[in-house]
């Protein structure tokens, strides 16, 4: 197989995956002089041991030549927007589609255009633009489908100076694909949140008015498309984050008042709209700015990432618990940072993507970005490492979406679109990801957020292939690059650690290793073999 075959393999969808497995599997049964599984039962046990080799070796050839959980374990580049931005929307509309509205880039002019991602089609294509370009603004999906964009900056300035913001709401109709008119809210603002009430109505927290923090609230009511002014806060604050509690309530933390190197927040607050009341709350361990906070199905609030200083990000991750009114700590992020893409989708299951992890920030603009992409599953308590991001960036926006209509597409799927990648650099290019729950179980198994691996068996397979044993001993060879403490977790696909081997200081060199598997029960493993330097990681699968 050449080059250009084997790209052509790896372009395939999991579902044409299957179907080759499948042929493959059919191709066995031939190969014996069988017209069909059926007759399986015919066969005297020399002819049973020769069709479970026969199809043993079939299924993990081919999977070795595509690589179905590969295929899983990889962001894919999808469409792209049709000019590259940072701090668009993106809205899982009820007819299947994602709407991308405003946005800005290196000309630091805010944008007007708005796009429909297509799954039919894995494309953008430009739909009805707002009356007013604007950026930094916030966006909700109203009960009745339409897109509400609530103020934001409307024209150059950046981070300062005298930004230009509106009053003015516009309403996306998906049965027309069209703008109109929403009406005003009272303050013009930027860096604010819009958080969905129980009842329709939008409560608008918080953000910068002109260059001045404010604790302004009002609540927009998109029957009467008119807005009413309620309590403000305790704190004034903008880039904070909310969300939209189980009771109706509203929970606000973080953010920051001044500039790059201004006051950081863990202050916390819930408002009220029963009693138009905010409460102040026991405070984060951690300030966060441009960090996530989500409520789960069972109440539970869990706040990480962010910035908590003009020179470092947020460590750890915490939940709040509204029966106590506390903060505990819960499993860390692996990777700190800001202003990431963050989405919750069926199952409890969070995606952060992304993000600022610079800490040293000179400007807004010159920044590094990571590819990192983790998920929280409240189930296990825990973050897990999710496949690395084909760009790195950050101010991009993630969304989730199920679709029906593209076979080549996964039925449910993270998309991310634009950002910035760094050095004032911004990107077009959009991403999607597998999320469905077999996709979902290979990641809780990654041991690392690193393709590469030098790591290899002793059949010489590379680290991207699903070996098969029969024998059930696996020698692992690897090499050490340099001196140090070694271990190796053998890892099952339901995230357990199914066997370790103890560390030892042993110095740079090939090894090999006896991984034991005549007592493990068949199926697909990962050995996780690192120093506190190095990482390699080998899938590997036992059959007996």
């Amino acid at each position: 197989m050449n080059s250009q075959q084997r790209l052509e393999w790896a372009q395939l969808s999991p579902k044409s995956g299957f179907r080759i497995v499948t042929n493959c599997i059919l191709a066995c049964f031939h190969c014996v002089g069988m017209d069909s599984p059926a007759e399986l039962g015919y066969l005297h046990f020399p002819e049973l041991t020769s069709m479970k080799r026969l199809l043993t070796t079939a299924l993990f050839t081919t999977l070795a030549i595509f690589p179905l959980a590969a295929t899983a374990q990889s962001w894919h580049y999808t469409g792209a927007l049709s000019v590259p931005k940072q701090e668009i929307s993106l809205t899982t509309l009820d007819n299947g589609t994602i709407l991308a509205t405003g946005g800005q880039n290196t000309d630091m002019v805010p944008h007007p255009e708005c796009e429909i991602y297509n799954p039919a089609t894995a494309s953008w294509s430009l739909t009805d633009p707002m009356k007013i370009a604007r950026v930094f603004h916030a966006v909700v999906i109203l009960k009745d489908g339409r897109v509400a964009a609530f103020g934001g900056q409307t024209a150059e300035t950046y981070d300062g100076g005298n930004p230009v913001q509106t009053t003015k709401v516009e309403i996306y109709d998906p049965a027309t694909a069209t703008w109109s008119d929403g009406g005003s809210v009272n303050i013009a603002r930027q860096h604010h949140t819009a958080s969905m009430l129980s009842d329709g109505r939008i409560l608008i927290v918080g953000g910068l008015s002109h260059v001045s923090p404010i604790a302004d609230c009002e609540i927009y009511d998109p029957a009467t498309q008119t807005s009413t002014m309620v309590a403000p806060m305790k704190q004034a604050r903008y880039e904070h984050q909310a969300t939209s509690l189980n009771d109706g309530r509203v929970m606000v933390t973080g953010g920051r008042i001044g500039g790059w190197n201004g006051t950081f927040f863990t202050e916390s607050e819930i408002y009220d709209p029963a009693t138009n009341t905010w409460s102040v709350v026991d405070p984060m361990n951690q300030a966060r700015q441009r960090g996530l906070l989500i409520q789960f199905s069972d109440g539970s609030i869990l706040s990480a990432a962010g910035r908590n200083s003009s020179t470092s990000t947020a460590p750890g991750s915490e939940l709040f618990d509204l029966s106590t009114g506390h903060w505990s700590s819960t499993d860390p992020m692996k990777q700190p940072c800001t202003w990431m893409g963050t989405v919750l989708f069926p199952g409890d299951r969070l995606l952060a993507t992304g993000g600022f992890i610079d800490a040293q920030w000179q400007s807004s603009t010159d920044v590094l970005c990571t590819a990192t992409t983790e998920w929280y599953d409240k189930s296990q308590a825990a973050w897990y490492y999710a496949p690395t991001l084909e760009t790195a960036r950050a101010r991009h926006c993630a969304v989730y979406l199920h679709q029906s209509v593209n076979d080549e597409l996964p039925t449910d799927m993270i998309l991310v679109g634009g950002g910035i990648t760094g050095n004032n650099t911004y990107t077009n290019t959009c991403e999607i990801l597998d999320v469905t729950p077999y996709a979902l179980g290979t990641y809780r198994a990654m041991p690392a957020n690193h393709p590469e691996s030098s790591v290899t068996v002793a059949d010489g397979a590379t680290s991207g292939a699903v070996v098969q044993y029969s024998d059930g001993n696996a020698i692992i060879h690897f090499t050490l690059p340099s001196d140090g403490s070694a271990k190796v977790d053998l890892i099952s696909t339901d995230g357990r650690v199914a066997r370790s081997y103890n560390p030892s200081s042993i110095p740079a060199g090939a090894y090999d290793l006896n991984v034991g598997s005549s007592s493990l029960p068949s199926g697909a493993y990962f050995a996780d073999v690192r120093t506190p330097s190095w990482q390699g990681r080998l899938k590997v699968m036992i059959m007996h």
